[in-house]
């Protein structure tokens, strides 16, 4: 196989498998370069997924936050104006007419109750 006479077939069987070889690297880097195309849409796609739904849950996050806010000071305003209206005593002026409902009356010490005279019963 050494002899300058095979020269032209090794070289030939030499083409041929190159051409062979080739043909199968170009095939396989066509198919790797269609992989990769599906792979970079599949990847655009989900981060276009991604920057919406984050765009979604920070909508949502300062809806809950401004909510939160306006809860947080009606209970704050309520509050106050609860103690204002009851941590001071009421006042109340003697020209409204206010009557305690229970009269106590003590007695002094040392102090001898007679029994009422009798009087004539009432007539009829």
């Amino acid at each position: 196989m050494n002899s300058p006479a095979d020269k032209p077939y090794i070289d030939a069987r030499h083409e041929a498998v190159l051409e062979h070889v080739d043909g199968r690297v170009n095939t396989f880097m066509a198919r790797m370069d269609g992989r990769f195309a599906e792979t970079y849409a599949k990847i655009d796609t989900l981060g276009a997924d991604l920057r919406r739904d984050m765009a979604d849950s920070t909508t949502r996050i300062v809806q809950w936050t401004v909510s939160t806010f306006i809860a947080t000071v009606a209970i704050f305003m309520t509050m106050v104006a609860f103690m204002f209206n009851n941590a001071q005593p009421k006042t109340s002026s003697p020209a409204a007419g206010n009557v305690p409902a229970v009269v106590v009356t003590v007695s002094p010490q040392n102090l001898k109750l007679e029994p009422p005279p009798a009087s004539a019963p009432p007539a009829r």
